[in-house]
Order: C-alpha cells, then sequence, then structure tokens
C-alpha cells in the first residue's frame, strides 16, 4: 500500500466504487458515512454497458445479477414514443446495460471491500491540521466536503428531470404500462 491514505467521504455507490479503484492502485483508504446504518435509497438504477467493466476492471463481477436491458423508449403523456435507444445494436464486446434495485448494487460493492473499512456513524469533520488525509467527496447533492472545501454552492436546477422509479413486470403482461389516469411507463 501506498502511505497517505484516502479517505473517502460517503458510503454510496460512488464512494464505495471509488475506494476498490483506489484500494486496486495500491492506496490505503478510510470510508466515514455520517448515516448510522444503511437502508435502502432511492428505487432503480441501470449501468450502460462502459460501467459494468469499469466495476469489472476494480473485481466486482455483475454478470449474474440485475437485469439485461435490450430497448429504452421514452414515451410523452399520451404514449407517443419520442425516443427510443436499441441497447442490442451496442457491439457484443462492450457487454450489456443492466438495470438493479439500487440496494441490490450497493450491497454487492460494500461486500467487496473489507467489512471495518467503513465507518457508520462519523460525519465529516473538516480540519486545518497539517497530514489531513487526501479528502474524496462522494457525499452526495448536498456535500459537507464541498462546503468545506469551496464554501457554500447553492442547489440550482440544471434544466433536466429524472423520473425514478422501480416496477416488477409480471410474466404475460405487455410491456407498456399504465399507471393512474393515462400514465404511461
Amino acid at each position: 500500500m501506498l502511505s497517505e491514505t484516502v479517505r473517502i467521504v460517503g458510503a454510496g455507490i460512488a464512494g464505495l466504487t471509488v475506494a476498490l479503484a483506489l484500494r486496486r492502485r495500491g492506496f490505503e483508504v478510510s470510508i466515514i458515512e455520517r448515516l448510522p446504518q444503511f437502508a435502502p435509497v432511492g428505487a432503480g438504477t441501470l449501468l450502460a454497458p462502459n460501467a459494468v467493466q469499469l466495476l469489472g476492471c476494480v473485481g466486482v463481477s455483475l454478470q449474474s445479477l440485475g437485469h439485461p436491458i435490450t430497448n429504452l423508449r421514452v414515451r410523452d403523456q399520451h404514449g407517443r414514443t419520442l425516443q427510443e435507444l436499441d441497447l442490442t445494436r451496442i457491439p457484443v464486446h462492450f457487454g450489456t446495460a443492466l438495470a438493479f434495485d439500487r440496494i441490490e448494487l450497493h450491497n454487492v460493492l460494500l461486500a467487496s471491500l473489507p467489512p471495518t473499512l467503513v465507518r457508520l456513524g462519523t460525519p465529516y469533520v473538516p480540519t486545518s491540521a497539517a497530514g489531513e488525509h487526501t479528502v474524496i467527496g462522494a457525499d452526495g447533492i448536498y456535500s459537507t466536503v464541498r462546503e468545506a472545501k469551496v464554501g457554500p454552492v447553492p442547489v440550482c436546477y440544471s434544466g433536466y428531470t429524472c423520473w425514478r422509479a422501480r416496477f416488477v413486470r409480471i410474466p404475460g403482461s405487455p410491456k407498456l404500462l399504465r399507471i393512474g389516469a393515462e400514465q404511461h411507463v
């Protein structure tokens, strides 16, 4: 291991992934997480083939997990297709896009690290002491690391909206789900 310890603030998907990558390169890492315990957060997530490959490069195999996604379709409020992406056109050597419950992906990443590496219930407290660890902020949109290092940054709308949901498809059911009055997924 290299002599400097890298402190990662946040034990979500990003924090755990960067910990795996740094350890693979010989860095000693520590992860602190302000939450006292892990709980399911969010719904599902989709990993593009390059993200699945990246996790493979840090020692995490996902091929037996998740659900392969072959196409994505964005529809308007009337059910008309606005955009469609056929993922089967991606060359096979790039891999497959996979959909997961976020907690399933989180648990796989967490299990790939030594259990003592993550300290739960430990908020980030900035210090100006000499020899402070290199710190990587992976603590989300309201990052305490970012605020400590660059000052307050107001959260502002970027112009993009992400709709997150999780659905279980019943075998034999139509691919287009209807939820509520005229709501299509």
